[in-house]
Formats: structure tokens, C-alpha cells, sequence
């Protein structure tokens, strides 16, 4: 369906008048908020991991006759950004692009919208704190998805470290995101915050007392259906912190999950899973365990999802 839609989009882009591209902009951006439900509601990874490459060039071709269409903007931000935290363990480089183009969209979306936020984002931690200040709550979804593109981009890429240096500030994004807002999407705030403080040292910001309370924080508010939070709580905060209990009981709750406990995030439910087992089956990477008692796992992560490799991969640039 993507393939077709993706081919609907370029030929009216090469139509020289104004009128077929307007007609085709206005067109999906009545349907894009339908069409990323679907994708949210795929059950299989490997599905929406293929068909996420064509829904993705579809809003950059619509992107590109229209860039100032606000609607179209937060949509690249947030697919994009969606579409990079699903699948970021199996193709780390990729996904950093993916972060990449989804941020390049959140900031002119900023711009566009309220204004002054390249600058803040360029100029360090005070500068940033200092245009927070003057936020306000129609500024929070755009917020929330740029920082999720920036700091996604920063977890992929930890062996930069000037990118590594910037991480305080998604994460000063998501502090005021979870001082206004701290059920946005799923209870998202207080997990990112959880797994922030869970992978810094105590020099360099971490807490592990605060990690704890917010992924708690996050579960509850969330009533436990976001199995995500459950495997990064089990996957960043146990593995830190050598809690095998906690490790195995989180894990547990999410394999055994319905598969239906949130329709709205079917997809969200299905990648949680998969990587749940990946963890169950690897847990001898983390803990002291005998690798003969627990019959670890030889294979990587994401083995049932398609391994784009090389050419493979589609060209974001194209």
C-alpha cells in the first residue's frame, strides 16, 4: 500500500503546476494522522520495519512541496522518531539518520511555530533553560518528538562524544515536557528521564534512586500497559544495578502480556516483546551466569526482523 501511495506522491510531483501538488498536500495531510495509527497498530516488527522506509519518503516528498505545512512537519518528527526508537538495537547507524532527518524536522517545526529555538539548541544548557522558560503547552508535542529524535540519536551514537556532551539537552527538553505534561504519550517523559539517570555515572548526572521512581512513576501512570518501559526499566536500570530478580520479573510480565493490552500501540507491544525475549535468551551478557545453565542464546538482537545490510538499506538522502 506505501509502495503505491509513495508512487502517487512522485508523479504528481513532477507535474509542473502548482495546483496537483497543492490538491495531494492537502490531500494526506487529512489522511497522514490515519496512516500513522495503521503503522502503530501493525502487530508484526518485521512488517512495519519494511513498510516504515516508504512511509517515511512519503512525507519527505510532501515535505518538500510544502515545508512550511506545520501538520506535515510534526508528522516527520514524530514518524521518524517513532519509527528510530522501534528499531534502533537492530541497525544502530541507520537509526541514527533516522534521529537525524526526524530532529531536522522538529526544529523547523519549533521555528515555524513559536520561533527562536535553533539558537537555544546551539548555544549550550543556559540558553536552552532560558527559552524553556518562555514555552508554553502548544510547544510541548513538538518538544517532546525533537528531543526524542536528539537524544535517540545520541544513544546510537555513544561512541561520538561531542554527541554524548549534548545529551543534557533532550534532557532538559523532557524535564519540562514531564513538569507539564507527565502522561504524555504512554507516560514517555519519566521513562526517558528513568533511563537517562540509568546510564550516566553519579559524576556525570546519573541517579539511580531517580531512576527507579521514574520508571515506577512511568508504569503507574501508564497502569503497566507500555511494555516498553518494563523492558528498558529491566534492560538500563537491572542490568546497572545487578537486580536479576527485577530483571527476570519485568521480563516475565512482558512476554506473558496479551497481546492486545494497549489496541492502540499494537506495534509498540509487539517490538517490546521481541526484545524481551532477546533479553531473556542473553541475560548471561549482563549477569554473572553460567552460559550452560541458561542455554544462552548464540544469535543477535531482532533475529526474526529482516537484516537490511549495506545497499539494502534505503537511501535517506535520495
Amino acid at each position: 500500500m506505501f509502495k503505491k501511495i509513495f508512487f502517487a506522491v512522485l508523479v504528481v510531483s513532477c507535474f509542473p503546476g502548482c495546483s496537483m501538488k497543492s490538491l495531494m498536500v492537502k490531500t494526506f495531510e487529512v489522511a497522514l494522522p490515519d496512516i500513522r495509527l495503521a503503522f502503530y497498530g501493525e502487530k508484526s516488527p518485521r512488517q512495519a520495519m519494511l513498510a516504515g522506509p516508504a512511509l517515511l519518503k512519503i512525507l519527505d516528498s510532501l515535505i518538500i512541496s510544502a515545508p512550511q505545512n506545520e501538520t506535515l512537519l510534526f508528522e516527520g518528527v514524530q514518524m521518524y522518531g517513532s519509527y528510530g526508537l522501534s528499531f534502533a538495537d537492530h541497525h544502530p547507524e541507520w537509526a541514527a539518520r533516522i534521529h537525524e532527518r526526524g530532529f531536522e524536522y522538529g526544529v523547523r517545526l519549533l521555528e515555524l511555530s513559536s520561533g527562536n529555538w535553533s539558537d537555544a539548541f546551539n548555544q549550550g544548557l543556559p540558553a536552552l533553560e532560558k527559552r524553556l522558560a518562555t514555552a508554553t503547552l502548544n510547544d510541548l508535542p513538538a518538544l517532546f518528538w525533537t528531543a526524542a529524535n536528539w537524544a535517540g540519536k545520541i544513544n546510537v551514537s555513544k561512541r561520538d562524544i561531542t554527541a554524548v556532551a549534548d545529551l543534557p539537552l533532550p534532557s532538559a527538553i523532557m524535564q519540562w515536557v514531564y513538569k507539564k505534561d507527565p502522561t504524555y504519550f504512554h507516560a514517555s517523559p519519566a521513562m526517558f528521564l528513568a533511563r537517562y539517570h540509568s546510564s550516566r555515572p553519579a559524576h556525570l548526572g546519573g541517579d539511580p534512586e531517580k531512576a527507579k521512581a521514574y520508571f515506577e512513576e512511568a508504569l503507574r501512570i501508564g497502569q503497566g500497559r507500555f511494555l516498553l518501559t518494563k523492558v528498558y526499566y529491566a534492560r538500563d536500570y537491572a542490568t546497572m544495578n545487578q537486580d536479576l530478580a527485577l530483571f527476570d520479573r519485568l521480563l516475565q510480565e512482558v512476554t506473558e502480556a496479551d497481546d492486545n493490552i494497549m489496541p492502540e500501540f499494537l506495534l509498540g507491544t509487539a517490538v517490546a516483546k521481541e526484545m524481551a525475549r532477546d533479553l531473556q535468551k542473553n541475560k548471561n551478557r549482563w549477569f554473572n551466569i553460567s552460559q550452560d545453565s541458561e542455554g544462552a542464546h548464540s544469535g543477535t538482537p531482532g533475529d526474526s526482523l529482516p537484516d537490511f545490510d549495506g545497499g539494502d538499506l534505503p537511501n535517506l538522502d535520495d
